[in-house]
């Protein structure tokens, strides 16, 4: 029996005309593993799970489509309090949008969440999410809306038929309540009825999570236990992999390398599958090399030498990454680069020392305009002439022993020039010489994460990375080098600096629940540029802030 042959651990095995990796059991039938549909409809999309006993569908898993909307979930048939359905998880849009829940036919259809997203919306009425009861992808039954008009957010409860919430609506806006009766607002006498459809709300959306972060856990187990086939020595799949040991950590360097030479393989996640293997085999072709798709050492080694060589020809070639010119035709030279992030579609928020002194500003090609700063607080706002739809919403203050994460570009060069992702916790709500504008967290940074974003569990902002402890004088003061102290500036004082320059801003959370590291990472990278200082000097030293 050959090495890639049913049953046993499977490479690119060609199963009715699409490709598979992973285990297949007796008559290739697919059992655990990634399989990249070659028909013409369904051409690029990817399965990665469990499928069922005869192996011609899903069971559970994610299914990723070509446009990168994906589910993850669990694929069965049944009713639920009356309404049928064919999937329980999520539907995710590459414009935030989402639907949780039990669906049927692609449409919400039984309890569930559906967040808007990004939609374009000519009325003047944002809505951010709904939750409560669906038929046919509508609110039917008891619901919860949350939208914006004119920036004031109101939250609903009460019913819905097809979509419109009908008779008494109980209405939250600044932190009161009201009830809503026909175009008349009053005061809330009796609460009963509010706390019944509330407590409603609250019990069955506690049991949707639950399942939704067991969904997530699981497939998290699922991706290593895949990963797990190819990291075994004696796997039986083919010599290339049989006699590499490949781990997530190889994967992920061979990952960001072949990005950095703008091959396409989507996400950075250290997993193997069909676009890092495909990407690997073009880079593979183009220096002559047999296409195995395989990570390696030796490939690494390449990698590297192609890429080093690429970087020395564009810095002999292209100064202008270093050197800008004024208005008046004078030499500007790159001094310093830091972090930002959107805020909104036009604006980003970064440190005033990042931008302090500076004669010219740059987001890539683009040029940025500083629009306002708080210098007290080390806080700058700065506007872009290139529109994104990506950009975070602003939470609150972080509490204490709060898990958040930071991102930012360190060590900016042409040595590095990743985005880094870390977590970590809150451990003082008071920065530096009693602060109290500030906190002090834990997740690791360096020079060059000045200004990035600091985000909670459900991807929003909470603040603003602002230094990290000076290593000498921690030691003179405690005697003892300081273990992860750095310092964040609070949101809140973000948002008065924006509501002082009557600038608009989404407020809340960006997710209703709480997401895995994965996914807060891509989100914060979306959001996160690198910012370049150009002065018309060089200064005394270069620097990176």
């Amino acid at each position: 029996m050959s090495q890639n042959d049913c049953p046993g651990i499977v490479a690119e095995k060609n199963i009715l005309g699409d490709k598979f990796w992973g285990e297949c059991l007796e008559g290739n039938i697919p059992y655990l593993g990634i399989i990249e549909l070659g028909s013409e409809e369904f051409k690029g999309d990817t399965f990665t799970g469990y499928f069922t006993e005869d192996g011609t569908t899903w069971d559970f898993g994610k299914y990723n489509f070509v446009n990168k909307e994906y589910y993850l979930g669990k694929w069965e048939e049944g009713k639920k309090n009356g309404k049928s359905f064919d999937f329980i998880g999520s539907y995710y849009w590459p414009n935030g949008m989402g639907i949780f829940g039990y669906q049927n036919d692609g449409f919400l259809n039984g309890f569930g969440m559906w967040i808007y997203g990004d939609e374009d919306n000519s009325t003047g009425v944002i809505y951010k999410y709904d939750i409560g009861d669906f038929s046919k992808g509508q609110l039917n039954g008891i619901g919860f809306r949350v939208f914006e008009i004119d920036g004031e957010e109101y939250r609903y409860y009460g019913y819905a038929n097809n979509g419109e919430f009908v008779g008494n609506i109980y209405v939250e806006q600044d932190e009161e309540t009201y009830l809503l009766k026909g175009n008349s607002y009053e005061r809330v006498l009796d609460y009963s009825e509010y706390n019944r459809l509330s407590g409603y709300l609250d019990k069955r959306s506690a049991e949707l999570n639950e399942i939704l972060d067991s969904y997530d856990e699981n497939y998290s187990k699922i991706e290593k236990q895949i990963i797990s086939f190819f990291e075994e020595e004696d796997a039986g799949v083919g010599n290339s992999i049989s006699n590499s040991k490949i781990d997530s950590t190889l994967i992920k360097a061979t990952q960001n390398l072949l990005a950095n030479l703008n091959f396409d393989l989507g996400e950075i996640d250290g997993y193997l599958g069909p676009l890092t293997i495909s990407a690997i085999k073009a880079f593979q072709i183009e220096i002559g090399l047999e296409p195995t798709g395989i990570p390696s050492d030796s490939l690494l080694t390449k990698l590297q030498s192609v890429l080093r060589n690429e970087r020395n020809e564009r810095n002999e070639n292209n100064q202008d990454n270093l050197v800008d010119y004024n208005s008046n035709g004078k030499e500007l030279i790159l001094n310093s680069s830091g972090s930002g992030f959107f805020i909104s579609n036009n604006y980003l928020a970064t440190n005033y020392h990042v931008v302090e002194n500076c004669d010219l500003l740059r987001l890539d090609e683009d040029k940025l305009e500083l629009i306002a700063s708080d210098r007290k607080n080390d806080i700058a706002l700065l506007k872009s002439s290139i529109s994104t739809e990506e950009f975070l919403y602003l939470s609150e203050n972080p509490e204490l022993g709060e898990e958040i994460y930071a991102g930012g570009f360190p060590l900016a060069s042409s040595y590095l020039e990743s985005f880094v992702f870390s977590k970590g916790t809150i451990n003082s709500l008071i920065g530096l010489n009693q602060n109290v504008s500030e906190f002090q967290f834990s997740a690791p940074i360096q020079p060059g994460n000045s200004g990035g974003p600091i985000i909670n569990s459900k991807g929003s902002a909470v603040g603003i990375i602002v230094a990290t402890a000076d290593e000498d004088y921690v030691k003179d003061a405690s005697g003892s080098s300081p273990q992860l102290i750095n310092f964040g500036i609070k949101i809140e004082l973000l948002k008065t600096l924006l509501d002082q320059n009557d600038l608009t801003f989404s407020e809340g959370n960006f997710f209703w629940f709480e997401k895995d590291q994965k996914e807060l990472a891509k989100l914060s990278k979306s959001v996160s540029r690198k910012i370049n200082c150009f002065i018309e000097e060089w200064s005394h030293n270069f620097w990176i802030d």
